[in-house]
């Protein structure tokens, strides 16, 4: 069991402590940077690199984002180089070398485009990380269902992503989260899927915000609103979604009267019987479950005893 840890500052308060406490929780998968593409300098740059206030007392698994952009523009003469500055940054970020880390995750959704350049990274930071480090790749949905076009990455493990899979910026979207009936959909060839696969889910709400029917903005985790407790400013349409009767202005976004938020939420209950589903399409018994990710705000939601239900 373990916990994705998403925040550019590195400080658990003492909710989340609880939180990790009581599941047991030994591992962390901690965001240590970004890589993105600067269009300027025709060069990949790191972004938004992580801040150790504190030193974590976890098992740390240090994970990289690459943007789909960066694999698509890079030269493959540079691909080398890109590979040595990912392993220096990750050494010199990581801070308890009393607990040295064993695993580097890439988190990337390639696609047909940038597939070779981005497998070939891969194989360029396994070359320099050698035998003594694990190499693992988030995967998403649409890369177990079309494999045959986006390739299997050359890492030692994958980690299914059963999150973030439908469009959030389509109004027609009910629930960009997770849902149930779009994981079937995607998951009927799993068992044929040639990687180990850990599996991570969504432990997470938000509020996406339209206007005149385009995307306009998503509150997540702390700043989210009940429209439900709100009925001066927001009438309900269907669903999970409200429109705004009466102009406000909430966690620093102005809502219109006639825009529409709709309300996206993790059940656990859902998640639960979505993972019997694939438990059994799985190569292997024995798994990883990641929760993305470890925030104090969901304990307003989900209890502990749920949490613990799931694994």
């Amino acid at each position: 069991r373990s916990f994705y840890y998403w925040k550019t500052v590195y400080s658990l308060n003492p909710e989340e402590k609880i939180i990790l406490d009581s599941l047991s929780v030994k591992k962390l998968y901690i965001r240590y940077f970004d890589v993105d593409w600067d269009e300027k300098n025709k060069r990949p740059i790191p972004k938004a690199p992580i801040n150790f206030k504190e030193i974590p007392t976890y098992n740390v698994v240090p994970v990289i984002f690459i943007t789909n952009r960066t694999m698509v523009n890079i030269a493959e003469i540079e691909i080398p180089e890109l590979a040595k500055s990912i392993v220096s940054k990750v050494e010199s970020l990581h801070v308890n070398q009393r607990l040295p880390y064993g695993e580097i995750q890439m988190d990337c959704d390639w696609s047909e485009k940038s597939r070779i350049n981005y497998f070939k990274l891969i194989q360029e930071i396994k070359i320099l990380i050698g035998g003594s480090l694990v190499l693992s790749a988030t995967i998403r949905l649409h890369q177990v269902k079309f494999s045959n076009r986006t390739g299997v990455p050359p890492v030692d493990r994958g980690v299914l992503m059963v999150y973030n899979m439908a469009a959030i910026n389509d109004l027609n979207t009910v629930n960009s989260i997770f849902d149930a009936e779009i994981v079937d959909q995607y998951t009927d060839n799993l068992a044929d899927y040639p990687l180990h696969l850990d599996l991570a889910f969504p432990m997470y709400h938000q509020n996406v915000l339209f206007r005149g029917g385009q995307y306009i903005g998503v509150w997540r985790d702390k700043n989210i609103f009940d429209p439900k407790l709100l009925p001066s400013y927001f009438k309900h349409v269907e669903k999970n979604t409200y429109k705004c009767i009466k102009d406000t202005f909430m966690h620093n976004m102005f809502i219109r009267n006639e825009d529409i938020v709709r309300i996206e939420e993790t059940h656990l209950s859902e998640v639960k019987n979505v993972l019997k589903t694939i438990k059994n399409q799985l190569k292997s018994d024995t798994f990883t479950i990641i929760f993305f990710d470890i925030n104090s705000s969901h304990a307003k939601h989900t209890s502990i005893e749920e949490i613990k239900s799931i694994f």
